[in-house]
């Protein structure tokens, strides 16, 4: 079925007949038809939602960058934001029930007992993130570094397996700046830089994403350039 926007969605959540779909620039669209049919909702935010969660016809859940997490009381129509207590992007949710459930990110684990009104940091043991970051049979993104940048920054990345790899860069929008990798690349570490001038490319200061698809594995994360 085709969608009432152009951009980028991340992710979809069906409870019954009703579905949500979250995406770029605060992006969420409804369906109330099994998703035959989607309309555009008001979502408060222009932040970029990673994942969504449907606990009833009425209840749902989404969150995304800069600690990110929104509520809706009535199947999607109307959204509030919550305060999650964090910056940190915000990567997945996934609601027990009503009133519990848990949200994860860059090293942080939230959680909710009242249905998202407060939500509690967890202790994330760092013994087993030390072990996923140094596992060479992860993919992995890294953050951009410097960030914020002006005009360039590196981007490294991992892949424990040779792959056909895209690394792309968006604005805030969604639209598409330019692609730093478009090839297949054997088992290794990887370093490309990105230049915000230059090449046809002159960019304002502002948050720009970018993201990588290899194989299965896509993952998204936000850099700043300040001029």
């Amino acid at each position: 079925m085709n969608s009432p926007v152009q951009t980028l969605l991340g992710s979809v959540s069906f409870f019954n007949n009703i579905g949500i779909s979250v995406g770029w620039n605060g992006t969420i669209i409804k369906s109330s038809d099994s998703g035959s049919s989607w309309t555009l909702q008001n979502s408060n935010t222009i932040e970029f939602l990673n994942d969504c969660d449907m606990v009833s016809v009425d209840i749902g859940f989404a969150v995304g960058f800069s600690g990110s997490i929104l509520k809706t009381t009535n199947g999607g129509n109307d959204w509030v934001i919550k305060n999650s207590g964090t910056s940190q992007n915000l990567s997945s949710i996934k609601m027990q029930n009503e009133l519990t459930g848990v949200s994860v990110g860059e090293n942080i684990i939230l959680k909710t007992t009242d249905g998202g009104n407060t939500w509690f940091q967890k202790q994330v043991v760092t013994n087993v993130v030390s072990k996923k970051n140094n596992d060479v049979n992860n993919f992995e993104l890294f953050q951009n570094y410097p960030n914020p940048f002006n005009p360039t920054t590196k981007i490294k990345y991992k892949l424990p397996e040779i792959n056909f790899v895209t690394i792309k860069v968006y604005d805030i929008l969604g639209n598409e700046i330019t692609t730093l990798v478009n090839d297949e690349k054997p088992a290794d570490n990887y370093e490309v830089e990105f230049s915000a001038t230059g090449g046809g490319i002159n960019l304002t200061s502002g948050i720009y994403l970018y993201q990588i698809k290899a194989g299965n594995y896509s993952e998204t994360k936000k850099m700043i350039l300040l001029k």
